[in-house]
């Protein structure tokens, strides 16, 4: 293939309108930014197109507000009367117009067989589907392609036919029979050339000079009674090429000295020439900002995820935050927005400079973590909670029901509920305190202040029991190991075992409390004072 190279038409020359083709793609196929590609969908060159493209008349015909051409709506070549629809030769396709004119098809009388102009002017190539974009558009049994009335200079034999399929025009079709194609006809059409000639001028506001403080530029352009504006394009820098879009909706914000350069297009393609803006900033600031740490510094029990503010005020505007960590240390670190982790007691130092280089004094804030170690509640499934007494690492607890084999229940106790058995992973050093609920159902009358928890310790059921709450059907125990737990009710006023003794059994219950209670009373009248709950005498 060879390159042949073209630029913007000039005045008196046909405007020829867009191919609607906006992406651009590599060799490979793959969509790539158009800028400066000077692909199809980068120039964009030809006459942009209305909106909306196409009118729906209401009367079975269609008008292209691009090319002034007024279509019949239905694609689909349909039988008029005597006018035999279908695709057909192409002869056919010029009797079959003539035909409609005959019987003054949809009020007109003036159709005519499309040119091969007129009939690839409704090709889209920005679209993979022009069947379907034109449905989209206001047509109906759009075809694979259609007759032009254009014969084929180089085979006279033959005429040009339009694929909206595959979105080109060919020619090498066959006039005779056998060479059937769909007919879509068409009426008046208006391509003429335009006649706007002139660019549009561009101005900024404000304009170049001298300033004290930043400037919000913004550009406006302007084309009298030409054919409207279409792009304005900008760029900062000397001698720099103006290639970014100008949405109108915002500022350019010239905040130290520069050069603007902008030019504007209209909707003929008219560039204007670029035009350049040179803006001094000197900005009289000689306040430095203010910078935040949030959280401020202060005792926490927990690391704290800090962050920096710098707030310049009406001033040159913030530049660098620099931060370190440690007493007495240099802030060099530059802030780039992330949190700043406190993770153990430190002091963070900190502090910003702006753009007219005005450097804030160095700020601290003391943070001081005091990592909780004590008491510290995990909430398990099935609505266990334990307490660590002492713990250095939370680790993982987890709570399940046990399904394993144990020995029976201590003498004079029934079990009720489930076992359960607790794991975890925390590194922890003294008593952990065990919650299980229970369920009151399950408690036969006027044994709930006799619930116990039991504990598996050394081969036997051990009473672990501290406290019942009856009021929210939990009972706490003290424990400092884990292994399966069981809920128990006391059954009868004799038959414990007592501790360590045989069947797994538990703390002493019935008789051998009245046994015991007698011996507490006899310890007292001898001056031996005798604790119970934790087997240990004191000399009275």
């Amino acid at each position: 293939m060879y390159t042949w190279p073209v630029r913007s038409g000039q005045g008196g020359s046909i405007s020829l309108p867009k191919t609607g083709q906006t992406n651009c793609y590599d060799t490979a196929g793959t969509e790539i930014v158009c800028t400066g590609t000077g692909q199809d969908g980068d120039i964009q060159a030809g006459v942009a197109w209305p909106n909306p493209r196409f009118t729906d008349n209401g009367d079975g015909t269609i008008t292209d507000n691009l090319t002034g051409l007024m279509w019949t709506q239905n694609a689909g070549t349909p039988t008029v009367g005597a006018c035999t629809g279908g695709s057909m030769a192409w002869q056919d396709a010029l009797n079959y117009v003539a035909c409609l004119n005959t019987n003054n098809y949809l009020g007109h009388s003036d159709w005519s067989l499309p040119n091969s102009n007129e009939a690839k002017s409704l090709l889209n190539e920005g679209e993979i589907d022009n069947i379907a974009w034109l449905n989209a558009q206001g047509f109906s049994n759009m075809s694979i392609g259609s007759w032009s009335s254009t014969t084929d200079a180089s085979d006279t034999n033959s005429a040009w036919a339009v694929s909206f399929m595959h979105c080109y025009i060919s020619n090498g079709f066959i006039k005779a029979s056998g060479g059937n194609e769909p007919v879509l006809p068409v009426r008046g059409g208006n391509l003429t050339a335009p006649s706007d000639t002139t660019p549009p001028t561009t101005t900024a506001s404000p304009v170049g000079g001298t300033y004290s403080s930043a400037q919000n530029v913004t550009l406006t352009c302007y084309d009298g009674s030409g054919s409207g504006c279409q792009t304005t394009y900008y760029c900062t820098g000397s001698g720099c090429n103006p290639t970014t879009v100008y949405s109108g909706s915002g500022a350019i914000n010239i905040a130290s000295s520069t050069v603007l350069r902008f030019y504007s297009k209209d909707n003929d393609n008219n560039n204007e020439s670029t035009k350049t803006e040179t803006y001094t900033i000197n900005i009289l600031d000689t306040t430095p900002p203010t910078t935040t740490a949030s959280p401020s510094g202060g005792t926490y029990s927990s690391a704290q995820n800090v962050t920096l503010s710098c707030n310049d005020g009406g001033g040159s505007g913030c530049q660098t935050t620099y931060y370190c960590t440690g007493t007495g240390c240099n802030p060099t670190t530059v802030y780039l927005g992330a949190i700043i982790n406190i993770g153990s007691s430190t002091v963070l130092r900190f502090y910003s400079k702006d753009n007219a280089n005005n450097n804030e004094s160095v700020k601290s804030a003391v943070y001081t973590i005091n990592l909780p170690g004590q008491n510290q509640r995990v909430d398990l499934d099935y609505y266990i909670y334990i307490i660590f007494s002492q713990v250095s690492n939370i680790g993982t607890s987890s709570s399940s029901i046990f399904a394993g084999s144990t020995g029976p229940a201590p003498s004079g106790y029934n079990f009720i509920g489930n076992f359960y058995e607790l794991t975890t992973s925390a590194d922890y050093n003294g008593i952990i305190s065990v919650t299980i609920p229970y369920n009151q159902s399950s408690v036969p009358s006027g044994k709930e202040g006799t619930l116990s928890m039991f504990h598996w310790e050394d081969g036997k059921w051990k009473n672990v029991t501290v406290s019942v709450d009856t009021g929210n059907n939990t009972i706490t125990g003290s424990v400092n190991s884990f292994s399966p737990f069981v809920i128990g009710y006391y059954t009868s006023s004799g038959g414990g075992t007592g501790s360590g003794g045989t069947g797994g059994g538990g703390y002493s219950t019935g008789a051998n409390e009245d046994m015991i209670a007698l011996i507490t009373i006899l310890a007292i009248s001898a001056g031996v004072f005798i604790l119970r709950k934790n087997r240990w005498l004191r000399k009275a």
